[in-house]
């Protein structure tokens, strides 16, 4: 099944999003402000985690992470890594704490937000394969379900280019919407061009692409969405370009769906 138009997806990211710690019955806020200046996409190459860095203010200098305390800066866990207005930066993790929340500080100061411990990708993906996988949203959003994600097959692409991404999604996971709704005005925005999937009907509507991934009657456990996508112009170096949709929950409620893809200047 396929659908083929020409949509502009965006949204801004969210401030920030909630968490309920076990041990706690206070929410967290998760996610980094973007107003603190710093796009982070997390992502998976050949079974090891590392972060995509870039910034939006000229004063930050550095990223690194530290364990979340309630009142002070935590133990130092990751960095500090040196980011620039040129690059994306992109680091390995250390090896972390199985799950919970990290803090996300700039300039060895600042906190800038708190993110989610990385869950590697759940199979079907394959973990040796040198394709690039993202579970966790930009900046933090997004549930961080290891058998929802998305995967590419390179880590840059060029300005202007199109490619295919890959999408897997649980059943009954709601519907997915990529439309002129969620636009802003956003420079480096991933266009959504169309999208085929064996297992889902893809509806067309004016301005926008819909998937149901919980279709009445039977249905498998997981979905394969492959989304046909151009990415933005980009001026000089390298920027963090948005995968923007959301996700409208079987029972009401939605969540945003983002990915940050680094893109960079033809030579």
């Amino acid at each position: 099944m396929e659908s083929k138009q020409s949509v502009q997806t965006a949204s801004e990211v969210p401030k920030v999003l909630r968490h309920r710690l076990a041990a706690t019955s206070s929410p967290v806020p998760v996610g980094i402000d973007r107003k603190a200046g710093i796009l982070v996409q997390e992502y998976w190459q050949r079974g090891k985690a590392y972060y995509a860095i870039a910034r939006a203010k000229q004063d930050i200098e550095s990223v690194e992470i530290r364990s979340r305390e309630s009142s002070f800066a935590g133990r130092l866990l990751g960095g500090p890594w040196s980011v620039n207005s040129a690059e994306v930066t992109c680091v390995p993790l250390p090896k972390l704490p199985a799950d919970g929340l990290i803090a996300l500080f700039a300039n060895g100061s600042h906190c800038a937000g708190i993110l989610k411990v990385p869950v590697a990708p759940a199979p079907p993906f394959d973990a040796n394969e040198a394709a690039i996988c993202t579970v966790d949203g930009l900046n933090g959003t997004g549930p961080n379900v290891p058998q929802m994600w998305c995967a590419q097959d390179a880590l840059r692409y060029p300005a202007g280019t199109e490619s295919d991404l890959r999408l897997r999604f649980p059943s009954q996971t709601g519907t997915l919407l990529f439309s002129h709704a969620e636009s802003g005005p956003l420079d480096n925005d991933v266009e959504v061009l169309g999208a085929r999937c064996e297992t889902l009907e893809i509806a067309v509507e004016p301005g926008s692409i819909r998937l149901n991934t919980a279709p009445p009657g039977k249905h498998p456990p997981t979905h394969s969405v492959i989304l046909r996508v151009k990415f933005p112009a980009v001026c000089r170096g390298q920027v963090l370009a948005r995968l923007n949709g959301r996700v409208q929950g079987p029972s009401g409620g939605s969540y945003p769906f983002l990915r940050g893809i680094i893109v960079e200047k033809s030579q």
